[in-house]
């Protein structure tokens, strides 16, 4: 059973998978993973989990753990928390992937967390200088809120009049379902979770602003795409493929072909056809590097590699 999902998971990570579906699957394994840990002691647990992976109010500790801007967008404790993101994230991430494609929808989602979080340390110490008492500097914010309403606006903003058919209530444009559940999960009552329902209104704003922004001919998303890219890059593996080897001794094997020819030597066709795929590999290697290789090249090559050894 495991081989199986393990699989599944490696074809929705692989390229061209959903990032809507790959956003869902990560913040659900961080839900089952934080609230395994906290099965092991729930009061003290909760507290370390708030302070290494939630976003603190209190600006230093916001400067000391920098990770915490991206890794609170992907952590829920409770089982309410994150239904409720992971159904919107799903039912108005995919209408906006459909529309902008993955890698935006990433951005958005990225953006509209970060713009979410700052509006809430901002705000929460803004209160807390004001004598509020609603606010407090030691609080600690977790939860995809801020990203979610942010793909929700962006969604609503580039497909206004998109129409769904809701149960019970029939026809919908999207911009008026969008508007109400904002003001439901995020005006209404904004005195309980104040500074939650902050980042869920930065969110909205970032989602907003970035596909006018987009229709204006200026991406945004490139920004946070580029240091994506950048982390993929710096943890992709390095292949250990002896290439130079490999090919000073095609070379060798194309120059003691001649000679054979020379001297009408038979060779065997299936030498000569194994030979031509290594070195039609090799030359590949060299013009477009080694990732320009089809899986089956990559498998023949190590093949050859494991039998020259």
């Amino acid at each position: 059973m495991a081989n199986f999902i393990i699989e599944d998971l490696k074809r929705l990570f692989a390229r061209g998978g959903h990032m809507i579906s790959r956003l869902l699957v990560i913040n659900i394994i961080a839900f089952v993973f934080f609230n395994l840990l906290a099965l092991y002691d729930p009061t003290t647990m909760e507290g370390t989990l708030r302070k290494y992976v939630g976003l603190p109010a209190n600006l230093l500790d916001a400067l000391l753990f920098f990770w915490t801007h991206i890794t609170y967008m992907f952590t829920h404790l409770s089982f309410g928390h994150i239904l409720w993101n992971m159904i919107y994230l799903y039912f108005f991430g995919r209408i906006l992937e459909d529309f902008v494609g993955s890698r935006t929808v990433l951005a958005v989602y990225l953006l509209s967390g970060l713009v979410g979080g700052w509006a809430y340390i901002l705000v929460e110490n803004l209160g807390v200088l004001a004598g509020i008492p609603y606010f407090s500097a030691q609080a600690t914010l977790i939860g995809a809120s801020g990203a979610v309403t942010g793909i929700m606006a962006a969604a609503a903003t580039l497909t206004p009049e998109y129409t769904l058919r809701l149960f019970i209530i029939g026809n919908v444009r999207l911009k008026y379902l969008v508007l109400v559940l904002i003001v439901i999960s995020s005006l209404l009552d904004l005195w309980s979770n104040t500074g939650g329902k902050i980042a869920h209104l930065g969110g909205a704003f970032m989602g907003y602003y970035f596909i006018r922004q987009r229709q204006l001919g200026n991406d945004l998303g490139r920004y946070p795409l580029y240091v994506v890219d950048l982390l993929a890059a710096l943890l992709k593996p390095k292949s250990n493929m002896r290439v130079a080897h490999r090919k000073k001794s095609a070379a060798k094997s194309r120059k003691g072909a001649a000679k054979s020819n020379k001297k009408n030597v038979p060779v065997q066709d299936n030498g000569n056809d194994r030979q031509r795929k290594i070195d039609a590999i090799l030359d590949k290697i060299s013009k477009s590097g080694y990732d320009s290789l089809t899986k089956a090249e990559k498998e023949f090559l190590f093949k050859v590699s494991k039998e020259s050894d």
